[in-house]
């Protein structure tokens, strides 16, 4: 069986997230996972349609390595939360969708380890942290909204987050 090495918090960064917002993190965390895992199918039929139909199967896989990883996760500050997911979505998606999830999620994370956080993120340095994200696939991915890729989800969630922060 192959050892997983999910990231510890950073020795340097105190944490920032009580107890009660820890295990709700870790909650939402299952929660997602659990309902990308069981939207498979749907997603697969969509992919089908307008794609090479690996869609579901690669999120899937990524849910379940999120799933496996997630009781380890540092739940203490959201910049290590956030390498936490970006380890198991790594591990766990193949294709340039999985690498495409981990730049996303990489750059979340740097945007919230230079915020400097002393408390729980606001709605505001959570979606500048998302926005950075999406960018970040564009970026690195090539693509820009309208290409027809994750980026035209991405980008109006991104503007959505903004305008209600």
């Amino acid at each position: 069986a192959q050892t997983r090495h999910v990231p510890a918090a950073d020795a340097t960064t105190p944490p920032i997230l009580s107890s009660e917002q820890q295990a709700a993190t870790l909650r939402a965390v299952r929660a997602a996972a659990e309902a990308v895992c069981a939207l498979e199918p749907l997603l697969t039929e969509w992919d089908q349609k307008v794609g090479d139909g690996d869609c579901g199967a690669t999120l899937q896989a990524g849910g379940r390595a999120v799933l496996a990883d997630c009781a380890s996760y540092a739940l203490s500050h959201p910049a290590a939360a956030v390498a936490g997911l970006c380890y198991s979505v790594s591990r766990g998606m193949g294709g340039t969708s999985g690498v495409l999830y981990a730049i996303f999620l990489s750059s979340v994370r740097a945007e919230l380890a230079n915020a400097s956080l002393a408390a729980a993120p606001t709605s505001a340095q959570m979606a500048a942290a998302f926005c950075a994200g999406a960018q970040a696939v564009g970026r690195y991915g090539g693509a820009s909204e309208g290409d027809r890729t994750m980026l035209d989800a991405l980008l109006p969630a991104a503007a959505a987050f903004t305008a209600a922060a």
